[in-house]
């Protein structure tokens, strides 16, 4: 969470989104990257979620399931 300049509506929707980015510095793709992989493992409930306004800030919240610590395999995945 920061209390910056913020992102503008398009940057945001366009920060986890599939379409193919230019790969540039700040381009967003290690978030998305983040984001993909979440979701691929625990499911499309999981993942990033970036919240923006303008001279307020920005807060990125990621979401992960609880996984009681029986059900940990030696290779630290869920069982």
């Amino acid at each position: 969470c920061d209390n910056g300049i913020g992102m503008a509506p398009d940057v945001l929707a366009s920060l986890l989104s599939r379409e193919q980015r230019v790969r540039s510095r700040g381009s967003g793709i290690g978030m998305n990257n983040v984001h993909e992989r979440i979701c691929l493992y625990f499911g499309r409930e999981y993942g990033v979620h970036v919240e923006s306004e303008a001279d307020e800030g920005t807060r990125v919240t990621i979401h992960l399931p609880g996984i009681p610590i029986e059900e940990i395999d030696q290779e630290g995945g869920a069982i």
